[in-house]
């Protein structure tokens, strides 16, 4: 090994590099390996120009060669993840994460595009999923019919847009949500359908926490979890 090769090897970056400091956001901690600095440097400058307005990106240390037990430990300290770029895992790491009961996250890669983006994916699993709802159709409650319990039959017209069997509802009365619900059967003409539309009359069998009264406007909606994003 020449003189330069060796002194790369010794090279490591103890101090935590955090491309942001903010104590409010989430943090995703990584030690850094890779076969040689100019892979590292490249791979360091490509994660600053990762979003960082809701997750902190720190990373614990970078250095070159393979991923050993003291890259192991400090995992183990910081609940991080070991990054490694064309290198391997060695046989003393292995035997120690076999012997540990925490679960430590190793991750190696060939192209530098790959770690980037997985990188990315998990910062943004680390965001809480947001629940969009959207509005889809409203029923004007004109007849009541069977009420027991939870459940109750009630006739009523499609004021707007659409409804569709299992959709959710919240009863609004005077303007104001009373309670909720979702329909469990719809029916036009005593005929079981699975979807109708504005100006429709229709026969709900609603299942909810609330006794619908006549006059109370019924607002269905749906529900999209989607994931977190940068």
């Amino acid at each position: 090994m020449t003189k330069i090769k060796a002194e790369e090897q010794k090279r490591s970056i103890n101090e935590p590099t955090v491309l942001d400091t903010d104590p409010t956001k989430k943090v995703l901690n990584i030690i850094l390996k890779g076969d040689v600095f100019g892979s590292l440097e490249a791979i360091e400058g490509m994660l600053k120009n990762l979003p960082q307005d809701q997750v902190v990106l720190r990373i614990l240390k970078t250095e070159v060669g393979d991923i050993n037990e003291s890259d192991v430990k400090l995992a183990q300290m910081s609940k991080g993840q070991i990054i490694g770029f064309r290198v391997k895992v060695s046989p003393t790491a292995l035997n120690m994460m076999k012997n540990t009961k925490e679960r430590i996250g190793i991750r190696t890669y060939e192209i530098i595009y790959e770690l980037i983006q997985e990188l990315r994916n998990s910062m943004e699993k680390s965001l809480v999923a947001e629940i969009v709802r959207e509005d889809v159709g409203k029923i004007k409650a004109l007849v009541l019919f069977l009420d027991e319990k939870n459940r109750q039959i009630v006739g009523g017209k499609i004021t707007d847009g659409e409804i569709k069997k299992g959709a959710k509802l919240d009863v609004t009365r005077a303007d104001k949500k009373v309670g909720s619900g979702k329909i469990i059967n719809l029916q036009r003409d005593k005929k079981d359908k699975d979807r109708l539309v504005k100006g429709d009359e229709c026969g709900i069998l609603f299942e909810g926490n609330v006794k619908i009264e006549q006059g109370d406007i019924l607002v269905a909606y749906t529900e999209e979890r989607r994931k977190g994003e940068l």
